[in-house]
């Protein structure tokens, strides 16, 4: 990310540490509000990186599709999310499991996009346990948190972690990310000022997954390091076809579907209370994950297509 976007790397290092005192100072409260902070990241910015995909899709297609190609994009982009929702209502075990190996991908792909020297077996690996760092070290090391979620989510009884599994499990991984960016060094695919970018945004990461509660620290990430920078992404991919594309210009594009996501997440609040249901934070995170899916699909494409001019 730094070698992409310095000032933003540097900004959500000072909000990361910020995130972390106000932790430590006031615990009682940051554990109170958290839904409230993740739901207003998430919603100022999580949700408008992924309401930009339409004119990805144009810019993959180096044209301007009609009315017909747009109409297809997106009843294709609906039909994936009906389908993702029928998998979520007859196997959500599966459903799970597909969500977080996608996700981790993704998560990882937006960290390392910018290695052009490595084979495509290094890249998926470094993605998938990048994104099992940032995905189940939160989860993991505040499981209790993490229970009722799964528990609505799956409709079982999620058991506890000891304590010793927790620590394991999240040094293991993080273990492994040091290694992995140890390697790349040692085979000259990261510079040295890369390395220890990288070793010092991992540790810095791992602190916050372990002073800040379990939504907030997540919400934390998927904004500040995922969201964001996945948004100055697509800005220089659509500066490649029309140099003067800005932040403003990209926020009006956002602006329409943001809405329209946002008003499909007040409406599932609106309905459960209209019908008196018990819709928590299980339901919320299939409602994201069924959104999400088919961006994480546009933006692999998108990802692929930038490392192809890149090399050109």
């Amino acid at each position: 990310m730094y070698e992409r976007y310095p000032l933003h790397y540097n900004l959500i290092r000072t909000a990361a540490l910020a995130l972390i005192i106000s932790a430590l100072c006031f615990p009682e409260w940051m554990a109170k509000t958290q839904f409230q902070l993740a739901i207003g990241l998430i919603v100022l910015g999580g949700i408008p990186h992924g309401a930009t995909d339409y004119l990805i899709f144009r810019g993959l297609t180096r044209r301007l599709p009609g009315t017909r190609t747009m109409t297809q994009f997106y009843r294709n982009y609906l039909l994936l999310m009906a389908a993702y929702t029928l998998l979520w209502l007859t196997s959500p075990v599966v459903a799970l499991l597909l969500f977080l190996i996608l996700s981790m991908f993704h998560f990882g792909q937006s960290n390392w996009n910018y290695l052009n020297n490595i084979s495509r077996t290094e890249s998926a690996f470094l993605n998938m346990i990048w994104g099992a760092f940032v995905l189940l070290t939160p989860i993991v090391w505040h499981f209790d948190e993490a229970i009722p979620i799964l528990t609505q989510i799956l409709g079982v009884q999620s058991p506890q972690l000891p304590i010793t599994v927790q620590i394991v499990v999240c040094l293991g991984i993080l273990s492994i990310n040091f290694a992995m960016i140890g390697y790349l060094y040692n085979k000259r695919r990261i510079e040295l000022h890369q390395c220890k970018n990288e070793l010092f945004q991992i540790i810095l990461l791992a602190v916050l997954f372990y002073f800040l509660p379990l939504l907030a620290g997540f919400a934390a990430y998927f904004v500040f390091w995922h969201s964001l920078s996945s948004m100055l992404d697509q800005i220089h991919f659509f500066r490649q076809q029309d140099r003067q594309y800005d932040w403003r210009r990209y926020i009006r594009n956002a602006l329409p579907f943001s809405l329209i996501a946002i008003g499909g997440l007040l409406l599932l609040i609106w309905g459960q209370a209209r019908l008196g249901l018990n819709i928590g934070l299980g339901v919320l995170f299939i409602f994201i994950s069924v959104v999400t899916l088919p961006h994480m699909i546009l933006i692999d494409r998108l990802y692929k297509e930038l490392k192809i001019d890149e090399m050109q």
